[in-house]
């Protein structure tokens, strides 16, 4: 309330003044004439009413500091003081700035990439409260719907497969079409709390018998580019292979599925996948093929550790309930009874990357722009400090002149201010072209959802901040403890006092071993890539794709698919 008070003053400085000239102007009259009244001359009385108010401009500044005014002068005096500084050293200035700005930049696009490859959470509602259960033989269609039938703890167990290619045919269309499908258990939508933009999404029902429901559910993205979100689509034919789907409805916006980096183009119900996918037919609901992402949504007030405690008895009851030849046969039972399952948590999203394979590059490409970081801060640490020196004789001239230790202070932190205001704005600038960048290069899936972190900018843009102020307080503490005398008569001394620091000593050596061990470290990794570029792989690379084709999954049977692998692809 205090604050929004000042700042409405500030707005009315001018009527303010005026008002206040006023007031005073009427009590001095007012003193004038009782002194008159008491037998003093009009010019006596006059002093002697100035004197006893004790001087008009003190009292205007006194009442000024009342309203709150003198702060914000004095703070729009420092602002316009510290452009006027900074502008006179452009040099310095534009490379702290750009110091920062690479800091913030490059981490803020790196760490983001490695927030979503690794820290993605499953969109869904309360995904803290998803779990996936694992196990060695535990993925099979049959041992999924024991799970969904037998358990206690869970209040709903989904299943999904990986995105499968399929080739997808909508009504009207000219031909096939490649995509990409996701097989989901009935209540995959309803245990996510995930809903529909048009239309309803699967549920349970369709879900009950092999075939029964032939419908199909696109994903908003690709309902967005392939029909414009043209709701008409809606109970039209849609071939996924060989089959003829229903389009039933569309998820709901921003939802790609549980595997982050693979985006599926239509959910459709997993009775369905033995109808649509022929080759699987035989295999699909067997212990033979594990196949599925099993999840499980916990029951209000169990625990994760709750939940392990029963995952044996719960495996046992499967496997015994499961009528399945596979594994009634040859003993199979005994040696599955001797497998654990294992509940893992599930809020964060599955991710392709999300394996060793990768892992490994990611934590070498998180420590080197890492080393970035610490590379900046360090190097504006030292700039501001070298500045500070040279600035050794101003501050003691204007101590001299009666500045208060506090407003140099404030003065300097400021210009701290200020840089890292300037660094940031260029910063947040370099970073989205670098999450643009990130995302339209050939490494990153084209569905693979990757956006600026707002919790990574500001992390990194509060850590180059706090280096900055600290870092330009330092010498200004250091500056406004000095003797006047001594840094009048020898600057020279003073200055060299402060540019050789140990603190100084320090940041130097910190900022030169620190590239060192970046530069090494980037040397050796263009050296792996360039070997790598020029291994000998016994055939020419140049103009070669590698491909795979199941024509089966469209119809191609006995002479016709051996027809179709003798046939050139492309006939001349």
């Amino acid at each position: 309330m205090k604050f929004s008070h000042r700042l409405r003053t500030q707005f009315r400085k001018q009527e303010l003044d005026k008002d206040l000239s006023d007031e005073l102007a009427f009590h001095i009259e007012k003193e004038t004439e009782e002194n008159i009244a008491a037998g003093m001359s009009a010019e006596e009385a006059r002093y002697a009413a100035l004197r006893t108010f004790g001087g008009i401009d003190q009292v205007k500044e006194e009442c000024r500091d009342a309203w709150g005014l003198r702060f914000i002068d004095t703070l729009f005096q420092d602002i316009r003081f510290a452009v006027r500084m900074l502008g006179k050293n452009p040099g310095f200035t534009a490379v702290v700035v750009l110091t920062l700005a690479l800091g913030i930049g490059v981490n803020t696009a790196i760490f983001s990439l490695v927030d979503q490859l690794l820290l993605w959470s499953v969109p869904a509602r309360e995904p803290n409260r998803l779990v996936k259960i694992e196990g060695l033989y535990s993925s099979s269609y049959p041992f999924f719907c024991a799970y969904r039938d037998l358990n206690q703890v869970f209040s709903g167990v989904l299943a999904s497969s990986d995105n499968l290619d399929a080739g997808m045919r909508p009504a009207g269309a000219p031909g096939v079409e490649f995509g990409h499908v996701e097989y989901v258990s009935g209540g995959y939508f309803q245990i996510l709390g995930i809903g529909s933009a048009a239309g309803r999404v699967i549920a349970p029902f369709d879900d009950a018998a092999p075939g029964g429901a032939p419908v199909v559910v696109l994903s908003f993205r690709y309902w967005q580019r392939r029909f414009g979100g043209d709701v008409r689509v809606i109970g039209q034919k849609f071939a996924v292979n060989t089959s003829s789907l229903v389009i039933v409805g569309i998820a709901e916006k921003g939802f790609g599925g549980l595997f982050n980096g693979n985006e599926p183009d239509a959910f459709i119900p997993l009775t369905m996948y033995p109808v649509t996918t022929p080759s699987a037919a035989r295999v699909w609901n067997t212990t033979d093929m594990n196949w599925l992402f099993t999840v499980a949504r916990l029951k209000p007030g169990i625990s994760i550790q709750q939940a392990q405690a029963g995952m044996q008895v719960l495996w046992s009851q499967s496997v015994e309930a499961i009528n399945d030849a596979t594994v009634k046969a040859g003993g199979r039972a005994q040696r599955f009874l001797k497998d654990k399952l294992r509940l893992e948590p599930a809020a964060r999203a599955p991710s392709l990357i999300r394996n060793q394979t990768f892992l490994d590059p990611l934590k070498m490409l998180v420590i080197g722009t890492a080393l970035v970081l610490l590379i900046a801060c360090a190097n504006v640490a030292n700039l501001l400090l070298a500045r500070a020196s040279q600035r050794w004789k101003e501050t003691a001239v204007r101590l001299a002149l009666g500045a208060t230790r506090g407003r140099l202070i404030r003065q300097f932190l400021t210009e701290s201010l200020l840089l890292s205001a300037a660094g940031t704005v260029v910063g947040m600038g370099l970073a989205l072209f670098g999450v643009w960048a990130l995302a339209k290069a050939a490494i990153l899936d084209p569905d693979f959802r990757f956006r600026l972190s707002l919790f990574v900018l500001a992390s990194c843009a509060g850590l180059v901040i706090l280096t900055s102020i600290l870092f330009g307080l330092v010498p200004a503490l250091r500056a406004t403890r000095m003797k006047l005398a001594e840094s009048m008569k020898d600057g020279n001394s003073a200055t060299q006092t402060i540019s050789r620091s140990r603190l100084s000593k320090i940041l130097v050596a910190d900022q030169v071993a620190l590239s060192l061990t970046l530069l090494v470290t980037s040397s050796l990794f263009v050296r792996t890539l360039r070997n790598l570029q020029n291994v000998d792989m016994g055939f020419q690379r140049e103009n070669v794709a590698i491909f795979d084709i199941d024509p089966t999954n469209l119809g191609y049977r006995g002479q016709r698919l051996r027809i179709f692998y003798d046939q050139p692809l492309y006939p001349p």
